[in-house]
């Protein structure tokens, strides 16, 4: 379709996975529109953002008029099986998920529905676990409703970011606990964590690109999670550094001097300078530490490569990385500045204590 264009219709915005996706494609200048269907509204007030109100969402047919001319559906309903029988289950899975699509279809079958499924599902509707038998009967049957391209999402575990919570107490309580685990797996193994940001990404991505229907599984997520949006939005640049703002990293009578990023993060940082911390070297690619306090990160975006030289802020820990060697794209860390003289004061494969200050002109 063409850049600008995109038409979007959005179901279950007010869960974890529907504010990840309405999040996206309010950010994304692709996106001309987003119709949101629910129960309560969203919250938010954007010049993209319609929202129509419905009780049922099992009985879209009264609304069906104010829901054409989409170009994609993004379907995000769902509830969690724990404690439910599978009759339960399949009520608020299956037959709420079809009814929907059939009177979708109906009305606008050039539009493509992506729907948000499960890592495990079984497509074969035989096996033991009952979850996985609904999901894949669900799938199965929304692929033969009659819409142009049918997008089946099965996520493993999702990272949330950016402020985004689930509604379920089972499951925050569950991130709570296992919040830097997730973060750690993200790091070093990529492919089998998807961020928040890189699933709503990828629905918008495969809604414009992908020409025929597909099964996405963790790996396929993030690839398409890492599809740029269309334009990129107005936001703070974490690349551009500012010339006037520079800092002095001391040790042992030695120093570094870099240039802080013109950033809502680094001027955070800034503000906490002067800053004593012990620098231990991690994965003899960079030295970390831990700040008082996590900075803002407001505006930035999800993550970054970190290069030679690059101080950095890890946002799911809430530490500081200074990198002396080239490390791979990660998510969630936040580029505060860059050295450009003095390296060499991180040579020690020891703890180094240093101390971090503005240097004023």
């Amino acid at each position: 379709m063409p850049t600008g264009t995109m038409k979007v219709l959005l179901l279950g915005a007010t869960g974890m996975v529907g504010q990840v996706v309405l999040r996206e494609c309010l950010l994304d200048s692709g996106v001309v529109s987003v119709t949101v269907v629910g129960r309560s509204p969203v919250g938010l007030d954007h010049p993209k953002l319609v929202e129509v109100l419905h009780a049922d969402l099992s009985d879209l047919q009264p609304i069906v008029s104010k829901l054409k001319g989409h170009d994609a559906c993004f379907f995000c309903l769902g509830v969690s099986s724990v404690g439910m029988t599978e009759a339960a289950y399949r009520e608020k899975t299956y037959d709420l998920t079809l009814a929907a699509a059939r009177v979708l279809a109906k009305s606008d079958p050039d539009m493509s529905f992506s729907y948000v499924s499960g890592a495990g599902t079984d497509s074969t509707e035989v096996r033991s676990t009952m979850w996985a038998r609904v999901k894949g009967k669900t799938e199965n049957d929304l692929l033969k409703v009659g819409f142009s391209r049918v997008f089946l999402f099965r996520p493993g575990v999702i990272q949330p970011l950016h402020g985004v919570r689930t509604k379920t107490s089972l499951y925050r309580l569950i991130y709570a606990v296992s919040g830097p685990v997730i973060s750690m797996v993200k790091r070093w193994m990529p492919d089998r964590v998807v961020t928040s940001e890189e699933f709503g990404r990828a629905m918008l991505a495969t809604a414009r690109n992908l020409k025929a229907s597909a099964v996405l599984e963790v790996k396929d997520i993030v690839k398409w999670g890492a599809v740029d949006r269309a334009s990129p939005p107005a936001r703070d640049n974490n690349e551009r550094m500012d010339g006037n703002v520079k800092i002095r990293i001391s040790v042992e009578g030695k120093s570094a001097v870099a240039a802080l990023a013109d950033s809502t993060a680094a001027r955070d940082f800034l503000s906490m300078l002067p800053l004593t911390l012990t620098l231990k070297d991690y994965s003899r690619t960079e030295k970390i530490s831990n700040l008082p306090r996590k900075l803002s990160i407001e505006g930035a975006p999800a993550g970054y490569k970190p290069c030679a030289g690059d101080i950095s802020f890890y946002a799911p820990w809430g530490n500081l990385a200074v990198f002396y060697r080239d490390f791979r794209y990660s998510d969630g860390f936040v580029k505060l500045g860059r050295i450009y003289s003095g390296m060499d004061v991180l040579d020690s494969s020891d703890p180094i204590t240093a101390t971090i200050e503005q240097i004023r002109p």
